[in-house]
């Protein structure tokens, strides 16, 4: 560990203990389930028959992509948490807990039980158990390619020779010591989408990160400075609970000049616009956690953050000298007839991505942003006359949804596609159709200056009243 000013800067080790959860939490079997099923009635070795039988008999069967998953060496996960606890001196809990079943290897087969090479699993639950040994990121790719291999050319040739399966089979089951018991066999539908066991895709990122030095990253894995927080337990009759602590984050200053253009007499909840207050800029923090179960206006204030971050947008491009994004000798391609014009970090730094793990998360904020329905019929009108690229936002509805063209969905290639379609149109739609009004620019920046004046007003008020 690394000590600065007194600290010690222990994020490795948390990323570390990450990067282990991410391995123990993979190759988890719920032993209740109706679908993994027992092997106690194969009894003779005769593997691929019996599998061919049981394939045939289930109504998975009719399906093209249907196959089977084989579960090798299942065991207790709390022998790999003793192991554990015996490696790093780890007291024992008092707590009686049950820590469920994993298994050491999955094999998949085709419907007609020929073996699938590509979908080869072996836990990192299953290394420790059987190795009894906590792997580094290089002895357990070494260890799983090796074992692929070798596994791979167990079932050469196995395809039209039940003997030769039977016999890789069994090879592997003599080789890791594994009772036919503990094991478990599941058939599925679609041997494609529901082949699940992989490695956790975060494992490699979290690798990465342990090789960077970034304050962001920092203060994500240790919450920063203690010291330094302030407790903004909003219940008043909490002992927490500090007023003045809300009456400086919601002082007028502090509130944004944009809003997005929602119904108008719903406004922001307490602590929705104490959120949105620190969001924009009340401090120098640059990273926020906003936490709260569904439906308790997470998205909504979001909403307003994002129009706040437009807003500013906006205005950064008014106090441009030129309007035209140049490109640079940096960004030259095809020879030197063309650059790509490159945003001002100004400009750029207030664009937004939405990312998660979570797609059913992303698509619920994304996709409600740019609807018509929600926003302010007073307002719409003059949203559609200001023209976020409606028609291009509405070309593929069989009826008008969207407002604008102010969010879309990226990821999977069909995405990504959609988005380049888009840009596309919107690119020929300014070549071609749009009319540029050069007096724009005034016209906001004396809206701009309305509103701020406003919110001076508005505080100048305040501390009249306060004092």
């Amino acid at each position: 560990m690394i000590r600065r000013r007194g600290t010690i800067d222990n994020t490795n080790s948390i990323l570390d203990a990450w990067i282990m959860v991410e391995h123990l939490s993979e190759g988890e079997i719920n032993l209740k389930d109706r679908d993994i099923l027992l092997l106690n009635d194969l009894t003779d070795k005769k593997y691929k028959k019996y599998f061919q039988t049981r394939m045939k008999s289930s109504r998975e069967y009719e399906y093209k992509n249907s196959g089977l998953v084989l579960y090798l060496d299942i065991f207790k996960f709390a022998e790999v948490v003793e192991f554990l606890r015996e490696k790093y001196g780890v007291a024992k809990t008092q707590s009686d807990i049950n820590y469920g079943n994993k298994f050491s290897i999955a094999l998949y087969f085709d419907k007609n039980i020929n073996f699938i090479s590509d979908n080869i699993f072996f836990t990192c639950s299953g290394y420790m158990r059987y190795l009894q040994d906590v792997p580094s990121k290089s002895d357990f790719q070494e260890f799983e390619e090796k074992f692929k291999e070798k596994t791979i050319k167990r079932f050469e040739g196995s395809e039209d020779n039940q003997e030769k399966f039977d016999n890789a089979l069994n090879a592997l089951l003599n080789e890791y010591n594994i009772d036919i018991k503990n094991c478990r066999v599941q058939i599925l539908s679609n041997i494609e989408t529901e082949a699940t066991n992989l490695h956790s895709f975060f494992i490699e990122d979290l690798n990465k990160a342990k090789e960077i030095d970034n304050t962001n990253l920092k203060r994500y894995l240790t919450g920063g400075n203690i010291k330094d927080r302030i407790n903004l337990d909003s219940k008043n009759d909490s002992p927490n609970y500090n007023q003045s602590v809300f009456e400086k984050i919601l002082e007028p200053q502090n509130y944004p000049l944009g809003r997005f253009p929602s119904k108008t007499e719903f406004a922001l909840s307490f602590m929705q616009q104490v959120a949105v207050n620190l969001t924009i800029g009340y401090d120098n923090s640059n990273m926020r956690s906003v936490n709260g179960p569904p439906g308790t206006g997470k998205t909504t204030l979001l909403k307003d953050i994002f129009a706040e971050l437009v807003v500013k947008q906006a205005h950064d491009i008014c106090l441009l000298t030129t309007k035209y994004i140049k490109g640079s000798k940096d960004t030259i391609y095809y020879g030197e007839n063309a650059s790509i014009g490159v945003l001002t970090d100004k400009i750029a730094e207030n664009n937004i991505v939405v990312a998660s793990s979570n797609n059913g998360a992303v698509q619920n904020i994304v996709n409600e942003l740019p609807l018509k329905e929600g926003i302010d019929d007073n307002i719409l009108t003059e949203l559609e006359r200001a023209d976020y690229f409606k028609d291009i936002a509405n070309a593929d509805m069989k009826e008008e949804r969207f407002w604008g063209t102010f969010s879309l969905e990226g990821g999977k290639a069909e995405n990504m596609t959609n988005i380049l379609d888009k840009v596309e149109c919107i690119f020929n739609y300014l070549k071609e159709e749009y009319k540029s009004d050069s007096e724009i620019y005034n016209k906001f920046k004396k809206q701009y200056e309305y509103v701020s004046d406003l919110r001076s007003d508005a505080m100048n008020l305040q501390k009249k009243y306060a004092d």
